[in-house]
Parts: structure tokens; C-alpha cells; sequence
């Protein structure tokens, strides 16, 4: 039944994304550029140099030292390291890596559902639409880092099971803590929490202490806090090993406090917005919901909380524990539904507007912005939810046949229902213009590198901080990771880390005049000068204009027009030798 849901899985998102038009070596968002191209850097990086921490083709000629850009994510850069054993094409493993984690989020409900008691025909429909939010669409191989929630369902199982204290740990005579199976499955999902999407684990270090909360409320012992203190203690560690190489780096070089700044505003900014959650999806299949979506849409400032969509089963679940703080159903098919609610709610106090989450960013740290992420927490709960009320029905006609039959019925037409309720035709990338580009991309690097020599540096323009430094002009961010990406033996300028010495002289070379910033290029050992046009507001045909004049060449232009590369080796070799030794850059 777990290969039923996975198969089912795969089809729902199959369908929606109709697979059957994708190119499978060209990534399914290449042509959405900014975050897409960020992903596709840290995927070929692995490929290329086996991890992600360093990649010695961008950020020339010192290269990309990611390490003050901290990822804990070490579970999901595991995963892509296999798949690139199996090839080295980062277009096929990047796709096969966002695709995966369909199937893994619905096994993973399952397991969760089933382990609580709840009947196959209950938990596979709530399975597959958790793993058929249209956070998952939305956020796709542009925060593939995201997408790969699979890893919640446990961590909010373990959750449970602190709230309905399960016999995880056992105390052997007086002071040897021994884990029983719940335990040694409890140590396993918080190392692997803590190897997941730092804002997971964040969530889930936070529910396991409300977890823990409610248990000393119902049982005030000092027992109760071994459990919880044992997880969390692993959790920790975990997270701190998988973080050493930056704090190891940070030690040696000094902490760069120019990456990924963030401020108390940003918390505020990307909170959750309840509204968002029951609301319909943008672009809904229904004219009347898309219009609703699109007028709420209009009258704020719409932020990713747009990405939060329940759709209407989970929504149905989750006004089904906002009310249950007022009433608790009888039955041992309700007997975790209090804990859920309790769940819930912290989850809504914590995220929500103006809500204990901007708290932490002012008192605590602003590191943690994006809280509108928890929302695959909730519609956790609120599926959960749904499956126990599916199989309290099930329970209760279970000797009447026909009303068996009808139930079955009705879960099926739940499932399709809710598919086309949480998907839209918009969740089908754009394949045709996503080759186009790809190829166009491709041809234009491949003549680059047939005219220089393997080693050979690149200079990009216009110059753009990494990371984060947003659109200039009509090229968004991270667009000149592009060139990278079609290469095998280059390296490339753009990914220098921000606040390092290396970005500060990429900085300082860009900003002088265009015979000085020649010089200086060519001197470093530059041997070409890549250009996206999208970046400069005349199409930069001024810049063009000069370099022309004093390389005495036209540019290799893209077939789109968009991208040109003016070759420097000529020019280099000229310009060393009108220079005596005295004047000559030391190496």
C-alpha cells in the first residue's frame, strides 16, 4: 500500500504538471531564472566538486566558499550526492530530486496516519493532498531546499507521542536511561530534522517544547522532561556538527555579517496570514474563486504567504481544530484531537501577524523570517484531522455494505476533488520556453568554450553581490549563474561571497572606466568578458561600444541576443608584453 501511494503520487503530479511535455535533462524551472538558478548552482556544484561548501568554478579566480552562507540542510544535499552518482547532469538529477520528493511526503503521511491508528482508505486520500499543496508547486526547484518537506509528518509524530506520553525512554536502576523503540525512532527523525530546512527544524524543536508543555500540564513529574530534553539535546548536536565547517570557518576567518542579513521588519513581512490559508489558490480552476483570490490578492502586499493555501479539505480540517478548542469529540478515534488543536494553535500564535514569531526576531534573532513556511505543519494537522473524522464515518457504518461502498466512493471523490481544488493549470511549467532558453544558453557557452582554453577565467557583467542582491535592471537574481551552468571547463566570476576580499575586488574592477576595468580584467587573468544585456537599461550597447573600441572585435552574441562575450587572450598578450618586468602585477 505505501507503492500504491506513492504511484498515486507520482500520477497526481504527473498530471498537474503534465510530465509527459517535460525535456527531462532541462530543469523544469530554468526558464524562472533567480532562485531556480541558485538551486541549479548548489546541484552542479555537487556534482562537480562533491559537495556544496566549495565550488572553484564560480566566484573566480578565488572561488565560491559557501560557508558564510550556512545550510543545514545535509539530509537533502545527501540525496542529490546519490543521484548524481548516477549521472552527471544537472538538469536530470535536479528534476529527479523535486519529483522524488512527491512520493516521500505522501509515504510519509501515510506512515504517520497509519501508525495512529487511521485505515488505508482514511489516510491515502489525506496523503496524497499533502504531498499536492500548492506550497510544493509553488515553492518547486526555486526553493528545492523547501519542497522537500517529507521529513514534517515525523517530526510532528514525535511531537505526538511526547504529548500522549509513549514509553520512549526507560530508566534502568537508578541513573541508565535505556530508549525503547519509540526512543531509538525519535533519535533517528531528530537527526535527520536537524539535517533538513533549518526553518523545520526551527518548527519542530518549537512543537516539541509546546509537546512538552502539555505533557507537565497533565502529569507536573521531572520524568516527563527526559524525552523531550533527550530529542532536543540531539537535535542540537546535530545541528551543530552539521554546521561546524561554518562556524569552523567563521573561527578562522572572521564572521562576515554582510550575508544573509535579515531585520525584524522581515518577520512581520513574510508572517502567515490565516486568510491565506482557507482562501482558494491563485489562478483556482473556478472563475469565481480565482476572482475572490485575486481581489484579496490586490488589496495587500502580497508576500510568499500566498504560497500557504490549505485548499478546501485541509481548510474544512483545519476549521475543525480551531473550533475543537471549544469542544472535544467522544470516541478513541478522537483521542489525539485535543493534542492537534493545542498543535495548531501554537503553530498560528507563533507565525501568524504580528505574532510570537516577531518576538523572536526582536528579542532572540531575526535570522528565522519566512513563518508563513509553517503552513505544511498545519495542513499537516488538518489532514490528520480529516482522517480521523474519514474513519469514525468508516467505523460507523463498517456492517451496512452499501454505505461501506459509499464511503469508499466518497474518499475517492474527495481525493479528485481536492487534486483539482489544490492544483491549476499555471502549476504546469512553461516546457517550451524553458528549452528555448536552455538551448539558447547552452549553444552560446559551448562557443565560449571552444574558443578559450580549459581553466580559463571569465569576467560577468554587470556586476551583481552574491547572494541576494536582487534584480538589476531586467535580470533578476542569480541569471548570471546561467553561464556556469553550461560549462565543463571554466570558471566563471559571479559567486564571489558577499563581504569577502574577492567580491570587494569584483566590486571595485566593475566600477572603474571601461579601458581601466579592461586592464584591470585582462592583468588578473581574464581571458573574456561575458555580458547579460538584461542587466544594463540600454541593453548594453554603450559598455559594447567601448569595449569594441579598444579590442578591436565585435561580441559573440547569444541567439536570443540577450547574452555577448567580447575574448581577452589577444588583448592579455599584448598588453603583458608592453609591460616591462618592474610594472608587471606580482603572482
Amino acid at each position: 500500500m505505501y507503492a500504491v501511494t506513492a504511484l498515486l503520487a507520482c500520477a497526481a503530479v504527473g498530471w498537474a504538471m503534465q510530465l509527459w511535455n517535460a525535456e527531462w535533462r532541462v530543469p523544469l524551472f530554468y526558464h524562472s531564472g533567480g532562485d531556480a538558478s541558485f538551486s541549479s548552482m548548489l546541484v552542479k556544484g555537487i556534482i562537480d566538486h562533491g559537495w556544496y561548501l566549495h565550488n572553484s568554478s564560480v566566484g573566480a579566480p578565488d572561488g565560491l566558499q559557501m560557508e558564510d552562507y550556512p545550510l543545514s540542510d545535509v539530509v537533502h544535499f545527501l540525496i542529490i550526492r546519490i543521484l548524481a552518482i548516477f549521472s552527471s547532469n544537472f538538469g536530470l538529477v535536479i528534476n529527479f530530486d523535486y519529483l522524488l520528493t512527491f512520493p516521500l511526503s505522501a509515504v510519509s503521511a501515510a506512515y504517520v496516519f497509519r501508525r495512529f491508528g487511521a485505515s488505508w482508505g482514511a489516510s491515502l486520500g489525506p496523503a496524497i493532498l499533502y504531498t499536492m499543496l500548492p506550497y510544493h508547486f509553488m515553492r518547486g526547484e526555486m526553493h528545492l531546499l523547501l519542497s522537500a518537506y517529507y521529513l514534517v509528518p515525523l517530526i510532528i509524530m514525535v511531537a505526538v507521542w511526547i504529548c500522549t506520553s509513549r514509553p520512549m525512554f526507560e530508566i534502568v536502576g537508578s541513573w541508565r536511561i535505556r530508549p525503547t523503540r519509540y526512543g531509538w525512532s525519535s533519535l533517528i527523525i531528530a537527526a535527520l530534522m536537524a539535517g533538513s530546512s533549518i526553518y523545520y527544524t526551527f518548527f519542530g524543536t518549537f512543537l516539541i517544547g509546546i509537546a512538552t508543555l502539555i505533557r507537565i500540564v497533565r502529569r507536573p513529574c521531572t520524568r516527563v522532561l527526559i524525552a523531550p530534553v533527550i530529542v532536543l539535546a540531539v537535535t542540537f548536536c546535530c545541528v551543530t556538527i552539521y554546521l561546524s565547517p561554518t562556524l569552523l570557518y567563521q573561527a578562522r576567518h572572521g564572521r562576515n555579517a554582510e550575508t544573509a542579513v535579515r531585520s525584524v521588519r522581515d518577520a512581520e513581512i513574510y508572517a502567515l496570514r490565516i486568510t491565506q490559508l482557507v482562501l482558494p489558490v491563485t489562478g483556482h480552476r473556478l472563475a469565481f474563486f480565482s476572482r475572490v483570490k485575486r481581489v484579496y490578492n490586490g488589496a495587500i502586499v502580497n508576500t510568499e504567504s500566498d504560497f500557504s493555501t490549505l485548499g478546501a479539505v485541509a481548510a474544512a480540517g483545519f476549521l475543525l481544530l480551531c473550533a475543537g478548542l471549544f469542544f472535544q469529540p467522544a470516541g478513541p478515534a478522537w483521542k489525539i484531537f485535543n493534542d492537534l488543536c493545542i498543535l495548531n494553535v501554537a503553530c498560528l500564535l507563533l507565525a501568524t501577524t504580528s505574532g510570537f514569531g516577531s518576538l523572536v526576531a526582536l528579542l532572540i534573532t531575526a535570522k528565522i523570517r519566512g513563518y508563513t513556511r509553517i503552513s505544511v505543519f498545519i495542513a499537516f494537522f488538518s489532514l490528520w484531522v480529516v482522517a480521523l473524522a474519514a474513519d469514525a464515518l468508516r467505523r460507523l457504518y463498517q456492517r451496512r455494505t452499501l454505505l461501506v461502498f459509499a464511503w469508499h466512493a466518497a474518499m475517492a471523490v474527495i481525493l479528485v476533488g481536492g487534486i483539482l481544488d489544490q492544483t491549476t493549470p499555471a502549476f504546469a511549467p512553461s516546457y517550451a520556453a524553458n528549452e528555448s532558453d536552455y538551448r539558447n544558453d547552452e549553444m552560446f557557452v559551448r562557443r565560449i568554450e571552444s574558443a578559450l582554453p580549459a581553466n580559463s577565467m571569465v569576467f560577468q557583467l554587470p556586476y551583481a553581490a552574491f547572494p541576494e542582491n536582487g534584480p538589476v535592471n531586467r535580470m533578476i537574481d542569480y541569471d548570471l549563474f546561467r553561464g556556469y551552468l553550461h560549462s565543463h571547463h571554466l570558471r566563471w566570476s559571479y559567486g564571489t561571497m558577499r563581504g569577502r576580499e574577492g567580491q570587494i575586488l569584483q566590486q571595485h574592477v566593475s566600477s572603474l572606466p571601461v579601458s581601466h576595468m579592461i586592464e584591470a580584467v585582462a592583468l588578473i587573468g581574464f581571458s573574456g568578458i561575458y555580458i547579460d544585456r538584461y542587466g544594463y537599461p540600454d541593453n548594453a550597447k554603450a559598455l559594447e561600444r567601448e569595449l569594441t573600441g579598444v579590442l578591436h572585435q565585435d561580441p559573440v552574441t547569444s541567439r536570443n541576443s540577450r547574452l555577448a562575450f567580447f575574448e581577452l587572450s589577444d588583448y592579455a598578450g599584448e598588453l603583458r608584453r608592453s609591460m616591462d618586468s618592474d610594472q608587471r602585477p606580482r603572482e
